[in-house]
């Protein structure tokens, strides 16, 4: 069966929720290039989000766009994650990948990179960069620090014995579309051919709802009864228009 893919957002802190917007601006508009989740894949075993130290990686962020066809620069780089002290991700070692984009060239950013095998399993690898719509960083030294553009930052957990970070997977028949099965449509005409868009009718309102089983939450390490068994899912939805 189908399986679409769900993306994990757990990024950012407040880069992208604060600043100078408008107070009333709905946070489900996107208005202007956001990075709006990551998802990490372990090389030789996708459905897992947790890479053990040794093991390789590949983190692709989601940026959504009000454009149709999107282009960007990116710098990434990936190094082990310093104790939090703040909302702020930082460095506690040396960067060990990074990437610089062409300009304007790519849909979404994505790093692959090699964990070392030296790193601590408890500890965190960092993941911190910049995007730049129609343009490059300058110099990746600059881009996890810089002010123009959009910064990011994602810390992804190691592998540990007895908690495991998996990807889930929604199977096809669990989206519903106005409480029907979410159609296999071809893609509209004109300016959205080839964009995977679907035609839906005039309507002032349309309901989109996702059937969750209790296999998509990953088990949790119980070191009492009184913790979760299971961990928590969180679905949100984004729109360019008609908010």
């Amino acid at each position: 069966m189908k399986k679409i893919a769900v993306w994990s957002l757990s990024l950012l802190g407040g880069w992208l929720c604060l600043g100078c917007d408008e107070p009333l601006k709905s946070v489900e508009l996107v208005t202007e290039p956001r990075v709006l989740a990551a998802r990490v894949e372990v090389t030789g075993d996708a459905g897992r989000a947790a890479p053990a130290p040794g093991e390789s990686a590949t983190v692709t962020f989601l940026v959504a766009s009000p454009e149709l066809s999107q282009s960007l620069g990116f710098a990434l780089a990936a190094c082990p994650a310093a104790v939090r002290a703040s909302a702020r991700s930082a460095c506690s070692g040396a960067v060990f990948s990074e990437i610089s984009s062409d300009d304007g060239q790519a849909a979404s950013p994505s790093l692959s990179l090699d964990v070392p095998a030296d790193l601590d399993p408890e500890g965190r690898v960092a993941v911190l960069g910049i995007i730049c719509p129609m343009a490059r960083p300058a110099r990746m030294a600059r881009a996890v620090t810089a002010r123009a553009g959009t910064p990011l930052q994602l810390e992804l957990e190691l592998r540990r014995d007895g908690d495991v970070n998996l990807n889930p997977e929604l199977q096809a028949d669990s989206i519903a579309f106005d409480d029907a099965a979410w159609a296999e449509l071809p893609a509209v005409d004109g300016d959205c051919t080839g964009l995977g868009f679907r035609r839906c009718p005039s309507a002032p309102r349309h309901s989109i709802s996702v059937q969750l089983d209790e296999s998509d939450r990953d088990a949790l390490p119980q070191t009492t009864q009184l913790d979760p068994a299971r961990e928590s899912l969180q679905l949100s939805h984004f729109a360019t228009a008609a908010i």
